[in-house]
């Protein structure tokens, strides 16, 4: 049966949508479809409804029957992959936040592949709904997210959290005493989706309809911005620290109220493979070593 096919179909399973899936496969829609009639000619059997104006799937009743089968089918195929693979290398594939993979995780995956000879990484920054359907879906062994989600097949537990900092631009005239979050105009923030809390606490002290200065999806150009004397912004203390020790144009400043920690959660599948298992308890071994030296960060139990 073709591997491609089944993880074709529990990605529009995931998804909900024929359009979804294709773009999260790369592929297009009507390769999707196609995958999937495949997929239904071989088993001889009808997975999906096909009505007229359907905006999302249906699944008959065989096809919801086939669900666990076809995440079963993967895991083999996965536990094959490592077998055939095992005595050459081991891979290991990380999803996390783009904050984490370029600000704070660099020297963790230095570590790991100067002492693990046999290991070879693939690191991804994707979204943390991205990273969700990557873990459900056995594209990558363990992720990072700082948006919690339930996933019947995933589990999400805290980690690690750290504070949150007001950045400012290192060129502005900026009072020498904790500022107060009514005396920064938000027409110059630099804005970016941390966690659900700090949004949280970010709404109540400035009017979201206000437009800032810039709005980014991703933090490592963050320091780009910083040109204008009157741009800030609130910013994870690992990120703050390493901007601060670039040089950039930026600089640490109190706030005279304290901005809620960010919390990091790690998502793994309940039933991983035999190499996903294995290469995750190694990364968790390193990573408890890497947290225990970063006083900035907190470990979560």
């Amino acid at each position: 049966m073709n591997i491609t096919n089944i993880r074709t179909f529990l990605t529009v399973i995931q998804t909900k949508t024929i359009s979804q899936a294709a773009s999260l496969l790369y592929v297009s829609q009507s390769t999707v479809s196609s995958r999937l009639q495949q997929l239904e000619d071989e088993m001889g059997v009808v997975l999906i409804e096909r009505k007229k104006g359907m905006r999302g799937v249906e699944l008959t009743e065989k096809g919801k029957n086939f669900i666990p089968l076809a995440e079963r089918w993967m895991l083999l195929s996965k536990e094959t992959d490592y077998y055939s693979h095992n005595e050459s290398e081991v891979l290991l594939t990380i999803a996390a936040s783009d904050s984490l993979n370029t600000y704070l995780f660099p020297p963790l995956f230095h570590a790991l592949l100067q002492n693990e000879e046999k290991l070879k990484l693939r690191i991804c920054s994707p979204s943390a709904q991205v990273i969700y359907q990557m873990i459900d879906g056995y594209e990558a062994d363990i992720g990072f997210v700082h948006f919690a989600s339930r996933y019947v097949n995933i589990v999400t537990k805290p980690i690690m959290d750290e504070a949150m900092v007001l950045l400012c631009s290192s060129l502005g005239d900026w009072p020498d005493r904790p500022i107060a979050p009514e005396e920064l105009d938000p027409s110059f923030e630099v804005n970016l989706r941390w966690s659900h809390e700090v949004e949280v606490w970010h709404d109540a002290h400035w009017d979201p309809s206000i437009r800032p200065y810039v709005k980014l999806e991703t933090v490592s150009i963050i320091d780009v911005f910083f040109d204008n004397p009157r741009s800030w912004a609130l910013c994870s203390n690992s990120v703050a620290i390493q901007l601060v020790h670039a040089q950039s144009n930026v600089k640490i400043l109190q706030l005279t109220e304290e901005i809620p920690r960010r919390v990091c959660y790690q998502v793994t599948r309940k039933n991983q493979s035999a190499q996903s298992s294995a290469s995750t308890e190694m990364f968790e071994r390193y990573f408890d070593h890497f947290i225990e030296s970063r006083s900035y960060i907190s470990r979560i139990r």
